[in-house]
């Protein structure tokens, strides 16, 4: 991978790690104020996803970068 790959996983990696922080703020935010509704479980589960993207898109940039 080329130095420009590397920063575009980074950008991509703390994307998904955002979107994870801030789903959970809605989800806690709707579960406060509304209660457990299917909003709550969508942003839940969005939350999960996106943490999860973001730990699997780390893992492969320094699996790709310690091969460099």
């Amino acid at each position: 991978m080329t130095n420009k790959d590397l920063i575009f996983a980074k950008i991509l990696e703390y994307s998904w790690l955002t979107i994870s922080i801030s789903s959970a703020f809605t989800c806690i935010h709707t579960f406060h104020y509304y209660g457990a509704t299917k909003d709550f479980i969508l942003f839940g589960v969005i939350s999960l996803l996106a943490l999860a993207m973001f730990y699997y898109r780390r893992l492969r940039r320094k699996k790709i970068q310690s091969k460099k």
